[in-house]
C-alpha cells in the first residue's frame, strides 16, 4: 500500500477545510473586489472533428497558487470532455503565481459552441501558509470545429 509523505499529510489536512467549503460555493458567485483570482481559458480551432485542445490559465495578482484544478461546467453539443476534472498533477506549467491546465474535447461533428469551466483555487498569503482562502472563477471559450465558409 502506497503511503503519503508526512508533507503530502501536511498540506491534504490544511487544505481538506478549504476544498470542502470550495465545494460549496456556487458557481454563479460574483467575483468580489479583492478576488486575487484570474482564470483564461483558450481552445484551438479545429479543422475536422476528433480532439480539440484547449488550456486554462489559472493565475494570481497576489499571494500564492497553493492548489488548483478545472471543473467542466458545460459544453457544446457536438464535443463531450474526454476528463470532466483536471486536476492539479496534469498541470502543463505551474509557479507559485501561476498554473495551466489541458483540457480536450473529442468533436463528433463540426459545430461552434461555449466551453464554460469552472477554476478552483486555493490561494496563501505570501507570508504564510496558514492564511489560504479558497476562490472559484467560470471561464468560458468558443469551441469551432470544420471549416469556416467562405464568403
Amino acid at each position: 500500500m502506497h503511503r503519503r509523505a508526512p508533507r503530502e499529510r501536511k498540506w491534504t489536512r490544511r487544505l481538506g477545510p478549504a476544498l470542502l467549503l470550495m465545494s460549496g460555493i456556487g458557481a454563479a458567485a460574483e467575483p468580489r473586489q479583492n478576488d486575487p483570482l484570474r482564470a483564461t481559458l483558450v481552445c484551438r480551432r479545429e479543422v475536422s472533428p476528433g480532439r480539440v485542445q484547449c488550456e486554462l490559465e489559472v493565475a494570481v495578482k497576489s499571494g500564492r497558487l497553493a492548489w488548483a484544478d478545472a471543473v467542466v461546467v458545460s459544453v457544446p453539443e457536438f464535443a463531450k470532455p474526454l476528463r470532466s476534472r483536471v486536476g492539479p498533477e496534469q498541470a502543463l506549467r505551474r509557479s507559485d503565481r501561476a498554473t495551466t491546465l489541458p483540457l480536450a474535447l473529442a468533436a463528433t461533428r463540426s459545430g461552434r459552441g461555449e466551453l464554460r469551466v469552472e477554476a478552483r483555487a486555493v490561494v496563501c498569503t505570501a507570508s504564510s501558509d496558514d492564511a489560504c482562502t479558497p476562490f472559484t472563477r467560470i471561464a468560458a471559450a468558443e469551441v469551432e470545429v470544420g471549416a469556416r465558409e467562405q464568403r
